[in-house]
């Protein structure tokens, strides 16, 4: 039987698993300007994507290896070095040329690297105009409260737990110490135990504050009928 030749979507979903494996190969080196992952944590996605689409031209399009990209972006340092060195020297030292058509982009993979390399925030700067760039720390800044806030909110809401939940047992113990109250069925001591904890108050961070949640709602009997029977 003769094969049938495979369809254009066979064909695309081929070529997408394998540039998929590509970049996982690629992004699984330490970042040496050509290979491995930029810092997603503070590098914006159209700067990551600049890069990887540049890593794809030169290495798949131009077919050009990993070390000759790392070799040209050597050589552009160098050239930038001597220059700052020898300012109008019309002579540098020691530097492989690089190919003009890939220039452009070489010294795109440098500016990368220098900043990668100088780190947050300083990088940014070399990265974005400075609008840009401070707009981007206010914007990390604000996340980064917003997270330590939500952190300390759920530390509070744990210490507000807890003292309300020693406070219920202890109403639930002295119930169930009186001859009357301790014939009381768990549902009934339950609902007992809401009403009293209105008018109580628990000490957090040594100042008097309602035993209630932290939006100021009671808690609800099924809560601490949990408490009283451990679950």
């Amino acid at each position: 039987m003769t094969k049938q030749p495979k369809s254009l979507l066979e064909t695309a979903i081929e070529v997408n698993k394998f540039r998929k494996a590509r970049e996982y190969e690629w992004n699984n080196f330490p970042y040496d300007g050509i290979l491995g992952k930029l810092p997603d944590e503070w590098v914006q996605p159209s700067i990551i994507h600049e890069f990887e689409s540049i890593r794809v031209k030169l290495l798949e399009t131009n077919g050009y290896s990993a070390a000759q990209i790392k070799q040209s972006i050597e050589s552009h340092s160098k050239r930038m070095n001597q220059l700052t060195t020898l300012k109008h020297s019309l002579k540098l030292l020691g530097i492989t040329p690089i190919p003009k058509n890939i220039r452009d982009d070489i010294e795109r993979l440098f500016w990368f690297k220098r900043a990668i390399n100088a780190g947050y925030p300083e990088g940014l700067y070399m990265l974005h105009d400075r609008d840009i760039a401070e707009k981007i720390i206010r914007d990390r800044k604000e996340k980064e409260n917003l997270k330590l806030g939500r952190q300390k909110g759920a530390t509070k809401n744990k210490e507000r737990a807890v003292a309300v939940q020693s406070l219920a047992k202890k109403i639930n113990d002295d119930l169930l110490k009186n001859l009357t109250s301790a014939r009381w069925n768990l549902e009934r001591r339950a609902n007992y135990i809401v009403k009293t904890l209105t008018n109580k108050t628990i000490e957090i961070d040594g100042k008097p504050s309602p035993a209630k949640m932290v939006n100021g709602k009671n808690y609800s009997s099924g809560t601490i009928k949990g408490w009283i029977i451990g679950t």
